[in-house]
């Protein structure tokens, strides 16, 4: 009985061993493997795929061993960088060691495809930095982020990393606000502040002047059929009116003409009238009284 007892203390030490031995083999990490970067995108409200997006990467640090743990070290293009890279949970960490970049560090370049993929296959471990390099029309550029290979998922060391930017991808456009005079005063007002509103709330408050022609474009401002304008504060003597063709706002500003009081060119022109008409009564009952 005890040799049973014995027997089943050791098999399920072996057991236990056994599982223990795999899980920290699995914790362990290849520094002879390679890993990829798969980055998406897609616009958020729509589902639609961003081709041809140009994505960079930077390797910006060399993963290595310390105390059983993973550490990064700066890169030697870069070694000087004072953030700290203990510190990558700070959310300042990508524009930080984004600062340090100079053009001698590595990087490589690829555009999304017709699914808004793209892929970067066999890197080294590390830390990368992913950018935007250009801009696809109509829609808005992605944050630069963080990516680390390998990335601890679910208790394991992962090496295929599949990446989405951290903020989402929108449609833009081009608002554009004139300012029409409608008027023959030659003393216009030096400039006018405009609001633009989305939701009937202000977005931002903008200055139109001769310097910018009494004009002002939004590049690039997230695309909405919800946005409208109020000038502020309409200059003494006018009114104003707006008009909207696409993304075009136009104020126009027109005199307004006072009425101080009655106005004359009526009554007389009845007094006239009724001269006339007298002249005219007299002619005949003088020609009515000849011919008696």
């Amino acid at each position: 009985m005890l040799n049973k007892i014995i027997k089943s203390l050791i098999l399920i030490f072996c057991i236990f061993f056994g599982v223990t031995l795999k899980l920290n083999a699995d914790n362990i990490i290849d520094f002879d493997k390679k890993g990829n970067i798969k980055v998406t995108l897609i616009e958020n409200s729509e589902n639609v795929v961003v081709e041809g997006a140009e994505i960079t990467i930077y390797k910006v640090a060399d993963a290595t061993e310390y105390n059983n743990n993973l550490k990064f070290e700066y890169v030697d293009e870069i070694k000087s960088c004072d953030f700290n890279l203990e510190d990558l949970e700070n959310s300042n960490a990508t524009s930080e060691i984004l600062k340090c970049i100079t053009k001698d560090v590595l990087s490589i370049t690829k555009s999304t495809n017709d699914k808004g993929i793209v892929t970067f296959d066999n890197l080294d471990l590390g830390l990368y930095i992913v950018t935007q390099s250009n801009k696809v029309e109509g829609f808005s550029v992605i944050d630069s982020f963080l990516v680390m290979i390998p990335n601890v998922i679910d208790n394991e060391w992962i090496y295929d990393i599949s990446a989405l930017p951290k903020t989402d991808i929108y449609k833009v456009m081009d608002l554009i606000i004139n300012k029409v005079w409608n008027t023959v005063n030659e003393n216009l007002p030096h400039e006018i502040l405009v609001n633009l509103y989305k939701n009937d709330e202000v977005i931002e408050t903008v200055v139109l002047n001769e310097e910018n022609n009494w004009s002002y474009t939004f590049e690039d401002i997230e695309a909405s059929d919800e946005y409208y304008i109020k000038e502020v504060n309409v200059p003494k003597g006018y009114i104003d009116s707006y008009q909207i063709v696409d993304n075009v706002f136009t104020i126009i500003n027109s005199d307004k003409l006072p009425q101080t009081g009655q106005i004359f060119y009526p009554i007389v022109f009845l007094i006239i009238s009724g001269v006339i008409f007298i002249l005219i009564g007299i002619i005949i009952l003088k020609r009515e009284f000849n011919n008696a």
